[in-house]
């Protein structure tokens, strides 16, 4: 077998993986702590192994819908700080900033429940 055969086969084997991964479907997308097998069977998501699992179908399954999902390598560091902080009654709400791209910050408001 030749070089150019071996990445061939190698590729082949390699998209047949995803694609059977692609095929674990999930009709509430609500559920995300349960995850199905190979075989379409749901178990629920115990520890972070079975997360992975289940992470993996979420991506795989985010991917078939809108396509690859950008690359994360160049991103910026993050540079969050808080603003500022009002107690609420139920919750803490804190204005943010964070970096989006080098020399770009987004304000948001940060809710977090007490």
């Amino acid at each position: 077998m030749s070089g150019y055969h071996r990445v061939l086969f190698v590729f082949i084997g390699f998209m047949a993986a995803t694609l059977a991964a692609v095929q674990v479907e999930y009709t509430d997308h609500s559920r995300l702590l349960v995850f199905k097998d190979a075989s379409g069977r749901e178990h629920p998501v115990r520890d972070i192994k079975d997360w992975r699992i289940r992470r993996q179908h979420i991506i795989l399954g985010t991917e078939q819908a809108m396509g690859p999902l950008p690359d994360r390598t160049g991103l910026p560091p993050l540079e969050a700080s808080i603003l500022e902080e009002l107690d609420g009654p139920d919750y803490t709400r804190k204005l943010i900033r964070f970096t989006v791209e080098p020399g770009d910050q987004l304000p948001a408001h940060l809710y977090i429940p007490k």
